[in-house]
């Protein structure tokens, strides 16, 4: 009976042998891709901070690691289930000025190895610095990822829109001081590229001036007399014409208050090159 349970045994056991080698488990294929969504903070109230600016990929799993690398003056940044999703932080320097940052794709490699792909499109300017985030399915600290950057010459057709953000002084106990005098001031322009210079062109009776990145970022500030009261900037706009020219155009609509007053006008832009010109081109309007 003994040898009967023995034989059926071993027969079941070729069996199972047979049963597995027709269906094998297949094995992983490599590189396969990987879907990703683009993260991006409102620039108004929101900035990256803290960047190594490297070239390598930091793999973020908490809001606790977010946190470090972010800074809010009001609100918070979009929020991000880290129970289920990394935050690929990316970041570096190209000695051009920055066009264009496209993410191409992000590969997995191996099962712990990855490779994001992007292109830095730039044209010939100061060195500028650049950064991008990536929302992923959960990656563990082992994961590595190893970053790809292909630099594209862009080809520029000037006159460029140049995008900026409004910096004012409307809300604060500051005021703008020492445009007509100052050693940094162009005609009626002044391009700030630091927190030491721009003190040389506020005051503040109670507080702190607002803020800026001057790590990323340049301050154009502009004035003008007006010879009537009040004075209202209804446009503005910021061209470049060649590689370190620019022009600020401001339309000034002038009241019929016979009182002259002093207009006042902030930008911050991406960091500009140190031998920018930025030229103001002012028309009013009665």
């Amino acid at each position: 009976m003994k040898k009967k349970i023995l034989k059926l045994t071993a027969f079941l056991l070729f069996l199972t042998g047979i049963a597995s080698s027709c269906n094998p488990e297949i094995p992983d294929e490599y590189p396969k891709n990987i879907s990703f969504t683009e993260y991006a903070l409102p620039e108004i109230s929101c900035q990256w901070q803290n960047l190594p600016y490297d070239e390598k990929v930091i793999i973020i799993n908490s809001s606790e690691e977010l946190g470090k690398y972010i800074s809010c003056a009001e609100g918070d940044y979009p929020v991000i289930d880290f129970s289920k999703h990394s935050l690929l932080l990316i970041s570096g320097k190209l000695n051009k000025g920055i066009l264009n940052i496209a993410m191409k794709n992000l590969q997995q490699m191996s099962s712990n190895k990855y490779e994001l792909s992007i292109e830095v499109e730039g044209y010939n300017s100061n060195l500028s610095k650049w950064y991008a985030a990536i929302l992923v399915d959960k990656l563990s600290e082992e994961n590595y990822v190893r970053l790809k950057v292909t630099c594209i010459e862009a080809e520029i057709d000037f006159p460029i829109d140049i995008p900026f953000e409004e910096y004012s002084l409307a809300e604060t106990s500051c005021k703008w001081i020492n445009f007509q005098n100052n050693p940094y001031n162009l005609g009626d322009i002044a391009i700030i590229n630091s927190n030491v210079k721009l003190e040389n062109y506020i005051t503040c009776s109670d507080g702190n001036y607002p803020q800026v990145d001057f790590e990323n970022y340049s301050l154009i500030c502009a004035t003008g007399l007006s010879p009537n009261y009040p004075a209202e900037i209804v446009h503005k706009e910021l061209r470049q014409i060649s590689d370190n020219e620019y022009s600020l155009y401001l339309n000034v609509i002038i009241g019929g208050m016979g009182t002259p007053t002093r207009w006042f006008f902030g930008a911050t832009v991406s960091k500009l090159p140190q031998n920018a010109i930025v030229k103001l081109v002012v028309y009013t309007k009665y």
